[in-house]
C-alpha cells in the first residue's frame, strides 16, 4: 500500500500516478516558473484563501540577529561542535543535559558571596557593601560587584529586593568563568524600560500632553538600520521596509498598566491611543474612558533594552519581570547570549514593544516556569542552542504592534526557534498571538514537543520549516488557529503522534512547498530540504465544517514524489463533514475526497467519518 518506489512503472502503479498527476497538475504546469530558492514574497496579511501564493516565514539563513546593532554574530553550533546524535533516524529522541545554571552552592563547596540590592531599604546606597544592612540601591552597582567577585569557583548570589528598578543593565563574566551566579529577585521585582510621566497638561476634549524629547522616528530613518541593513540580506531588508508604518516605531506607553493604541496623526487620536508629535516635542494622550488623569499612573518607554548578559556562564537568573521596553525592530528587552549552563526561571518577559526574550549562542540552557506574553512583535526568539530544554513555559498573546500595522508573518511568531540542536520543549502554551504560535525555522536538529497548546493564533498554530529534523510532536492540541493546525515547509523526518488538531481555519496539516535552501549543519552544504519521511500516528483531525480542509498543499511533483516514497500514516482518526471533498490541492481549486488520500499514504487501521 505505502508507495515506495515510483522509478518503477508497474501496472499498480500506473493507475496511482493518474491520481498523483491529477492532484498535482496544477502545481506541475508552472514548474518552469519555479521559483529561486531565494525568491520569496513576504506574507504580511494573512490570506483570506489558502491557496494562493503567499510565502509566510523567514528567508532562506534567516539568522535574523546576526545584523543586529550591538551584535558580535552568533557563536554558533559549528563553533562549538554538535551533540552526538544519530541524525539520520527517522523519530527524534533528544536527550539534552538539563541546565542547572548557578547549582547548589554546598554541593559545589564554593565561597559565598552574597550581594543585597534593596532600593526601598531606609539605607540603601550605591556606596555600601551590599549586604542585608546595608543593600545596595541599584541593580547596576549590584553587577558590578558580581563582575568583581565572579573569580575562581566562587559562588555569587545577587539578591534584588522588591521594587520596580528602571534601568538598563549589562553583564559579562567571560566565556572562561567557573563562578557560579545567581541573579534572584525576592518578592515582585520589576525591571522596567519605562519611566513615570507626571504632570500632563490638558488640551481639552479629553486629551492631554506631555513634553517629549526623543525624535526616534521610523526603524528604516534610523542610523541602526543603516548599519543593520548593509548586510542584511534584501529579502530579509525588504521584509522590514514592507511593513507599516506604526510596526517601525518604537513609542510605548502605558496607562494603569494597560498599553495604549498608538496612531499616526493627530486626527486619527481617540479613547486609548496616542500620538507622538515630534515636530512639536510632546506626546498627546487621551485616556481611556473613566480614567482620570490626576490619579492615573502614566509610564512611558525610554530604554530600548532592558538587560543584556553575555558570555556568563552556570548562571540562574529567577523570579524577576522584564517590561516596557522602546524595543527597536527586531531587537529585545532581554538579551542573553554565548552564557553556557543558564537556567532562566520564573521570569516574565512581557509587555514590552518587540521582543521580550532573545536567547542565542548557548550550550545547555533552561526555561521554566517563564512567560513572554503580550509583546509588540515576538514573544522569545531563540537560535543556535545546544541542549535546549522550555518547560511550562507560556508566550501568548503576542504581536499587537504587528498587528496594528497588518504584520503578522515573516520574522515574528509566539514563539521562533532556529537552529538549535537537541531540544526539548514540554508543557508549552502559544495562544492567542497574532501571528505563528511555535515556529521552528532553518535546521533544527533532534526536537521534540509534548503536551503543549497551540490554540486560537492568528497564522498556524505550528509551523515546521526549513529543517532537517528529526521532530517529534505527540500529545499536542492545535485548535482553532486562523490558518492551519500544522504547517509543514521544506523539513524532513517529522512525526506527529497522538495529537488534536481541529478546528482551524482552512486546513488541519497545510503541507506548503516552496524551494527553501538550508545551510545544513550536518553536511556543510547548502541544500534543499525534501518532504521526506513525514509520519502521522494516532492523531485526531477534526474539520467542523465543510470549508476547513483535513489536508491541503501546493507541493509541485518533483517535492511530493519524495513525500509519496516516504510517508506514513496509520491509526489517525479524521473528521470532516464531507468526506469525499476534504482534500484541497493548490492551483486547481479542486476538492478530493479521503479516497485519494488513504490510496496515497494511509495505512488500514485509520478511521474517516462525518461527525462533528
Amino acid at each position: 500500500m505505502k508507495i515506495r518506489h515510483l522509478s518503477a512503472l508497474t501496472t499498480t502503479l500506473i493507475s496511482l500516478m493518474i491520481i498523483i498527476a491529477l492532484m498535482i497538475a496544477g502545481c506541475a504546469s508552472s514548474r518552469a516558473q519555479k521559483r529561486r530558492p531565494h525568491d520569496q514574497n513576504t506574507e504580511q496579511n494573512p490570506p483570506q484563501d489558502i491557496g494562493g501564493d503567499e510565502e509566510s516565514g523567514g528567508q532562506p539563513n534567516d539568522e535574523n540577529d546576526d545584523d543586529e546593532p550591538g551584535g558580535d554574530g552568533h557563536v554558533g553550533m559549528n563553533e562549538r561542535g554538535l551533540p552526538d546524535l544519530n541524525y539520520e533516524t527517522r523519530t527524534a529522541n533528544p536527550k539534552p543535559n538539563i541546565a542547572d545554571g548557578a547549582g547548589d552552592p554546598v554541593a559545589l563547596e564554593s565561597t559565598v558571596i552574597t550581594i543585597s540590592v534593596n532600593q526601598n531599604h531606609p539605607q540603601a546606597s550605591d556606596n555600601n557593601s551590599g549586604t542585608e544592612d546595608a543593600p545596595l540601591k541599584t541593580i547596576k552597582r549590584g553587577f558590578q560587584l558580581v563582575k568583581q567577585n565572579a573569580i575562581s569557583d566562587n559562588f555569587v548570589h545577587l539578591k534584588i529586593h522588591e521594587g520596580i528598578y528602571r534601568e538598563e543593565l549589562y553583564l559579562s563574566t567571560g566565556a572562561e568563568s567557573r563562578a557560579h551566579l545567581l541573579i534572584e529577585g525576592i518578592g515582585d521585582v520589576v525591571i522596567s524600560g519605562s519611566e513615570i510621566y507626571s504632570n500632563w497638561q490638558s488640551t481639552g476634549n479629553g486629551r492631554f500632553e506631555h513634553e517629549w524629547n526623543y525624535d526616534w522616528g521610523l526603524f528604516t530613518e534610523t542610523q541602526e538600520w543603516q548599519n543593520a541593513s548593509a548586510s542584511m540580506k534584501s529579502k530579509h531588508k525588504d521584509w522590514i521596509l514592507d511593513s507599516g508604518d506604526l510596526f517601525k516605531r518604537r513609542e510605548i506607553v502605558i496607562v494603569n498598566g494597560e498599553i495604549m493604541r498608538q496612531v499616526l496623526s493627530q486626527g486619527e487620536i481617540a479613547n486609548g491611543t496616542y500620538y507622538v508629535d515630534e515636530q512639536g516635542n510632546r506626546i498627546v494622550l487621551d485616556p481611556p474612558n473613566g480614567v482620570s488623569m490626576n490619579t492615573a499612573t502614566v509610564e512611558v518607554g525610554e530604554r530600548w533594552q532592558i538587560l543584556q548578559l553575555q558570555r556568563c556562564p552556570n548562571m540562574t537568573v529567577s523570579n524577576l519581570t522584564f517590561q516596557h521596553a522602546a524595543t527597536m525592530v527586531e531587537q529585545k528587552a532581554v538579551w542573553i547570549r554565548g552564557c553556557d549552563n543558564v537556567l532562566i526561571e520564573n521570569c516574565r518577559f512581557n509587555d514590552n514593544n518587540f521582543r521580550g526574550l532573545g536567547l542565542y549562542s548557548c550550550d545547555q540552557a533552561m526555561m521554566r516556569d517563564c512567560e513572554a506574553n503580550h509583546n509588540g512583535a515576538q514573544g522569545v526568539d531563540i537560535a543556535f542552542i545546544t541542549n535546549l530544554v522550555i518547560e511550562d513555559c507560556e508566550t501568548n498573546e503576542n504581536n499587537w504592534r504587528g498587528n496594528w500595522a497588518k504584520t503578522y508573518a515573516w520574522a515574528i511568531g509566539g514563539i521562533k526557534i532556529l537552529n538549535t540542536a537537541n531540544t526539548i520543549i514540554r508543557g508549552h502554551e502559544a495562544v492567542d498571538n497574532l501571528t505563528f504560535g511555535l515556529w521552528f525555522d532553518h535546521d533544527n536538529l533532534h526536537v521534540l514537543v509534548e503536551n503543549s497548546v497551540m490554540n486560537r493564533n492568528h497564522m498556524d498554530g505550528m509551523f515546521l520549516e526549513a529543517t532537517r529534523g528529526p521532530i517529534l510532536v505527540r500529545n499536542c492540541t492545535m485548535n482553532a488557529n486562523k490558518l492551519g493546525g500544522v504547517r509543514i515547509a521544506n523539513a524532513e523526518r517529522v512525526t506527529l503522534s497522538n495529537n488534536h488538531i481541529a478546528n482551524n481555519g482552512r486546513t488541519q496539516i497545510y503541507l506548503r512547498g516552496y524551494g527553501r535552501m538550508v545551510d545544513t549543519r550536518v553536511t556543510g552544504l547548502e541544500e534543499e530540504m525534501q518532504y521526506t519521511e513525514l509520519t502521522f500516528t494516532s492523531n485526531t483531525f477534526i474539520s467542523e465544517t465543510a470549508e476547513q480542509m483535513l489536508f491541503w498543499t501546493n507541493m509541485n511533483q518533483q517535492q511530493m514524489e519524495p513525500f509519496l516514497q516516504t510517508a506514513e500514516s496509520d491509526y489517525n482518526t479524521w473528521i470532516h463533514p464531507d468526506p469525499d471533498a476534504c482534500i484541497e490541492v493548490s492551483g486547481m481549486r479542486e476538492r478530493y475526497g479521503f479516497d485519494v488520500w488513504r490510496r496515497m499514504v494511509e495505512g488500514p487501521h485509520s478511521t474517516i467519518n462525518a461527525e462533528q
